[in-house]
């Protein structure tokens, strides 16, 4: 092992692979040479992780050690699974082209890919910084980065250009990854944000991973709070002995994708169509916070939980038009029972009204491109009118060529927007979409600084002491989505805890 000061000109290379069982080993033994030394700069072996004050500091410089390095070598692991032909088939071409591999090599790029190196929350600072584009390796095979993947030029062309990235948005990319250490899912993101971003969230492993977390989301929420749609509703209580408040969102856990996308809602806006910043209030209580917002209304009817399985993609997705003819039902059943006064045709017929179509797909794309679509795969979902109320679908081979060119498009919108999430009608009729974890009761309100609407709910009906409410997750409201419903909504304080 060699010491050498930061300033020091020399020429090693950084490793970034997995703290899994020997995987540190099993790299030294691949990367060493026979004939000459090889210098490497590793993490478990540089920084004394026993050693709380060193790593707070030393975690500060690790994009400058990636960024000086002469390579970054991204280590995978031992050759497994057909991993020698996924790096021969990576090495042929970009990911990002159609591949003409056969599905042998299909099947282990796909191993290849599941590894856990691609969910490492470190992994995103060590490949970014890099000056060159790093040596992918796995086993005794070779790849440069920019074979693995052609997303790669655009994320660094960013961060290369001087503009920083902040916190949020490195949140939301990463909402998938994983961290040994929970605290790291915040600390390894840090040196790659904005001068703002860096001073408010300093790495310090003294502090407990709910202390950090808790500064993280108070840090984010002077902005806004759209940090809230990144909480999936549960919390691992053994990592913060006992439960997080509902408004720290627990970073800890792999999530699926939230309803929130930059730049497509404006819930809480001004008539000017700019997002107000929080309206925050100062709480006597330090596990809750004091937000100003609209009272939408109560839920009053929630759907089966929508999952999105492999029959949504195959040739002939059954599955998919099992879902619609569900969802169908479901709205039907809702109205009759709270709104008898209204037809459920009018809103369930794409060609009366784009509510329910607009909510299935959260309204992530241009309801102009998106309606023929829908009225196509509605049609096929349900070809024989006489029969809507049956839960077996027509005969797909009847399905024309236009629906069947419609469905693969719309799938993934679908699929995002739908898994493992319940739609729901609220008691004065508006329709909306948000987590499984929703209940009839549950409140429905638009918080000022927020993209989008939540569901809140009560601790206790007792209104003599009450608890405060927690946030259940985000929503998709149909007709809330703009601002325009949110500025004559009734005002009025929600504390969260």
């Amino acid at each position: 092992m060699a010491h050498a000061p930061l300033y020091a000109k020399l020429d090693f290379e950084a490793l970034s692979y997995t703290w899994v069982g020997r995987n540190l080993l099993s790299a030294l033994r691949a990367l060493r040479y026979t004939d000459r030394p090889r210098y490497l700069w590793i993490d478990a072996l540089c920084i004394n992780q026993d050693d709380d004050k060193e790593k707070s500091r030393e975690v500060q410089r690790m994009r400058h050690i990636y960024e000086q390095a002469a390579n970054v070598v991204l280590w995978l692991g031992e050759a497994a699974d057909g991993s020698d032909d996924a790096m021969d088939l990576a090495a042929s071409q970009t990911l990002g082209n159609v591949l003409q591999g056969t599905d042998q090599h299909w099947s282990a790029l796909t191993s290849l890919v599941r590894r856990a190196w691609w969910k490492r929350i470190w992994c995103l600072q060590e490949l970014v910084s890099s000056r060159w584009s790093p040596i992918v390796m796995c086993g005794t095979k070779t790849v440069s980065w920019l074979k693995m993947s052609d997303t790669h030029a655009a994320i660094r062309g960013q961060y290369t250009s001087g503009v920083k990235l902040r916190i949020f948005y490195l949140l939301y990319i990463t909402v998938a990854w994983e961290a040994t250490d929970a605290r790291d899912k915040i600390f390894g993101l840090v040196g790659l944000c904005d001068p703002e971003d860096r001073a408010a969230l300093v790495p310090d492993y003294s502090l407990s991973a709910r202390q950090v977390y808790e500064m993280t989301a108070r840090h984010l929420m002077k902005e806004s709070l759209n940090c809230l749609c990144l909480n999936a509703g549960s919390t691992r209580t053994e990592i913060f002995d006992g439960p997080l408040p509902s408004w720290i969102p627990d970073w800890s856990s792999a999530q699926s994708p939230p309803l929130w996308k930059p730049g497509c809602y404006q819930a809480s806006c001004t008539a000017s169509n700019v997002r107000q910043r929080p309206a925050m209030i100062e709480s006597e209580d330090a596990n809750a916070v004091r937000i100003a917002g609209g009272f939408l209304d109560y839920i009053s009817d929630i759907s089966n939980v929508v999952f999105a399985d492999d029959a949504w993609s195959k040739e002939l997705p059954t599955g998919l038009y099992h879902t619609i003819r569900s969802i169908e039902s479901f709205m039907r059943n809702a109205m009759r029972a709270n709104h008898p006064e209204q037809n459920p045709e009018r809103y369930i017929d794409p060609e009366q009204s784009d509510m329910v179509w607009r909510t299935l797909i959260s309204d992530t794309e241009a309801w102009d491109d998106a309606k023929g679509s829908f009225t196509s795969i509605s049609a096929g979902s349900c070809l024989d009118g006489a029969h809507a109320d049956e839960a077996t679908p027509g005969n797909p081979e009847q399905l024309d060529e236009v629906v069947i060119r419609h469905i693969p498009r719309y799938i993934s919108l679908l699929s995002h927007a739908l898994h493992k999430r319940r739609l729901f009608i609220t008691k004065r009729g508006f329709f909306g979409l948000s987590s499984q974890h929703i209940a009839p009761g549950d409140i429905v309100a638009i918080l000022v600084g927020g993209d989008m609407p939540f569901v809140l709910r009560e601790s206790q009906k007792s209104p003599k002491s009450p608890e405060p409410l927690r946030i259940i997750s985000e929503a998709y409201v149909y007709g809330a989505m703009n601002g325009k419903l949110f500025r004559v909504l009734p005002k009025m304080i929600f504390t969260i805890g």
